[in-house]
């Protein structure tokens, strides 16, 4: 078959719309006239005058590129432009630090979430096969079930004992022993309220309540309510919000622009002493904010926000915090004012530090791996490495060393290092 001549309309198939439009009212001027106004856009306007004002040409052209850009091929194409993700610190597009605070609180509680989950199951496993090797015949002497952890101090307080029983009274059963090793180990892998043994909780939908659970600490069961108060779930989350609109205006009334006039004044002043001078303004005008910033973030979070989980999954320990506000030291303040964090240092940090160290050691690495968490949030918040955190968190150790001196300890009248210690924590 001989190749058809050329025409546009046929060639058009091809082409972009808006083309094959322009082609038909070039080629056949008597179907743009049948037209409505509704059909496509021939993508030509009206031709301007030369005598027309500059602005009316302006207009045409800047009308004439918009059209031109607007036009799309047949395949989508996707505009790829050297653009940098969200977290990059040279993009100009970045999250607020809001959401960063969110995303990396979420991050770490998940985190120590799923390692009291592996860590504690993991235990259960150990003891399992200890009890289940009480069950062969002619099983050697086992070493006596302690509480975990079993530090050098308690391993060899154990031996000690063992080896004064034995001197002291050699008549006793082997089976007897075996006996309370069993039991020993058989109330290891039981729950508290005596309704799960281990490997009873290794499901999905055990693993699943215990993500959403006010709590970071895993165990076989919790106590639980009855039903769900929904009223109580409407009303703490208005209280959520009503909060976070507190903290907003809060911050934009009376910290932001103390901020930023304290400095462009440490722009243009070079003395040092005037500049320690606005610096002490500064921190004098940012104490009552922060405090109030401070007990609106408490209230957010351990009352309102874990309270509702709470109330949604039924979970009734609703302790989530002691009288923090009646502490008279640091240590009694660690321990009351965020009782999940403190529970999950104490029993996987603290407990597991104390098997290689001391308990001066211990509590360095308790506090290290706590300043390490708080920095990273400064770091989200500030966008900076600044170490302020870090250094605020790690100086209550000397504090905790003077508190506890005999000097100061028992002696509330004296104890003005945790007032001060506790409003300078407010700043960082």
């Amino acid at each position: 078959m001989a190749p058809t001549p050329y025409d546009p309309e046929e060639s058009g198939v091809l082409r972009p719309r808006a083309l094959r439009a322009l082609d038909h009212h070039v080629d056949r001027p008597h179907l743009a006239m049948d037209r409505t106004p509704s059909s496509i856009s021939s993508g030509r306007s009206t031709p301007v005058p030369e005598d027309a004002p500059p602005s009316v040409h302006s207009i045409s052209i800047v009308r004439k590129q918009v059209r031109a850009q607007a036009k799309q091929r047949i395949f989508h194409n996707i505009d790829y432009q050297p653009r940098l993700s969200h977290f990059d610190p040279k993009s100009d597009h970045h999250w607020t630090w809001t959401a960063q605070v969110f995303l990396t609180l979420h991050t770490l509680t998940f985190l120590m979430k799923m390692h009291s989950y592996a860590f504690y199951n993991g235990h259960l496993s150990e003891t399992e096969r200890r009890l289940s090797a009480l069950d062969e015949p002619e099983v050697k002497p086992l070493p006596v079930a302690v509480h975990y952890p079993r530090s050098p101090i308690v391993a060899n307080g154990a031996s000690m004992a063992n080896t004064e029983t034995d001197s002291t009274d050699t008549e006793i059963d082997p089976k007897q022993q075996v006996n309370k090793l069993r039991a020993d180990l058989a109330t290891e892998l039981t729950s508290p309220l005596g309704q799960v043994t281990y490997p009873q909780n290794l499901t999905y939908s055990n693993y699943l309540e215990f993500m959403l659970f006010p709590t970071l600490c895993y165990e076989l069961e919790y106590p639980r309510t009855t039903n769900t108060r929904w009223i109580e779930v409407l009303i703490k989350a208005a209280a959520v919000f009503g909060c976070i609109f507190l903290l907003t205006l809060t911050s934009e009334e009376f910290i932001v622009p103390v901020l930023s006039d304290s400095a462009l004044r440490l722009r243009v002043i070079s003395s040092h002493f005037e500049r320690g001078l606005i610096l002490a303004e500064t921190i004098s005008m940012l104490l009552f904010p922060f405090m109030v910033t401070f007990l609106l973030v408490f209230l957010v979070i351990f009352e309102y926000i874990l309270g509702a989980f709470a109330e949604i999954t039924r979970f009734a320990d609703r302790r989530f915090y002691s009288d923090w506000w009646n502490s008279c030291d640091w240590l009694e303040f660690s321990r009351k004012w965020n009782l999940p964090v403190h529970h999950f240092l104490r029993r996987h940090v603290y407990f597991s530090s104390l098997t290689r160290f001391s308990v001066p050691g211990a509590m360095a690495i308790t506090f290290l791996v706590s300043s390490i968490a708080h920095e990273l949030v400064m770091v989200c918040i500030t966008k900076k490495w600044r170490g302020y955190g870090f250094f605020a968190m790690m100086m209550q150790l000397p504090i905790v060393a003077v508190q506890r001196s005999k000097f100061v300890k028992g002696r509330k009248t004296f104890n003005v290092s945790y007032v001060s210690s506790s409003s300078g924590n407010l700043l960082f």
